[in-house]
């Protein structure tokens, strides 16, 4: 994990050998670090990891470098969310095809989904966000779509035509979609109807996320990169 200040120098790292594909990425209301690591082997991956701002580890959910779909372990969790209350969401979208949701203390609750097209179903689902709303996003990437829940699983809506890598709700509920896939940009809509206000060019986005002044940053893997796009 790297840290920079807002002019691109890096001021802190942590986890160096600790990962196999570290993967998704949030901060909750309190300013802990959640992430994902996405493949494992040689006794790790296949876990989400929640960490102080300053790296100290307070969480860890799965088990170390096994891939399933039980209550404890996972395939390729892509993506982290945590609701207002504390609530945990994980999709678990690279190698199973479900959300999986925890209790702020890392019990298992729930979860839902299963490949397929309909409603609920799933097809390599990638990213997360809530809305104001305590409404979830979930970027269902094959399906080139974003489906919204609540927070029991139950199916509210659902964007058609967009392959969701990335996702950020701002609190104003405007929502910024990373697609490198199918959009080739980072697509600026209203989270409420999604009707688009806005568009980034100039992007590959996996992961997008805007700071408290506005700015943009797409994160590209492809190019090993981090963009930063300075509001006007």
């Amino acid at each position: 994990v790297l840290k920079y200040d807002p002019s691109g120098r890096i001021v802190d790292s942590w986890g160096a050998g600790m990962f196999i594909w570290p993967h998704g990425f949030v901060l909750d209301v309190e300013g802990n670090v959640w992430t994902t690591d996405a493949r494992g082997e040689d006794g790790k991956g296949h876990q989400v990891f929640k960490f102080t701002p300053d790296g100290t580890l307070l969480m860890t959910l799965g088990t170390a470098g096994v891939a399933g779909d039980g209550q404890n372990t996972f395939d390729g969790p892509a993506d982290v969310a945590v609701a207002p209350n504390g609530d945990i969401f994980v999709v678990d979208g690279h190698g199973n095809n479900r959300v999986v949701k925890f209790a702020k203390d890392g019990r298992f609750i729930m979860e839902w989904g299963g490949e397929g097209t309909g409603p609920g179903q799933f097809n390599e689902p990638h990213s997360l966000a809530f809305d104001s709303r305590g409404r979830l996003f979930v970027g269902d990437r094959v399906n080139q779509r974003i489906q919204v829940f609540d927070q029991n699983g139950r199916y509210l809506a659902e964007w058609p035509g967009i392959m969701a890598s990335g996702m950020y709700i701002t609190d104003d509920d405007v929502l910024f979609v990373a697609d490198y896939q199918l959009r080739f940009g980072i697509v600026i809509a209203n989270a409420s109807d999604f009707s688009e206000i806005g568009f980034i060019e100039n992007a590959l986005p996996e992961g997008v996320a805007v700071d408290p002044m506005g700015n943009v940053y797409a994160g590209e893997v492809s190019g090993r990169n981090l963009k930063k796009f300075v509001r006007n």
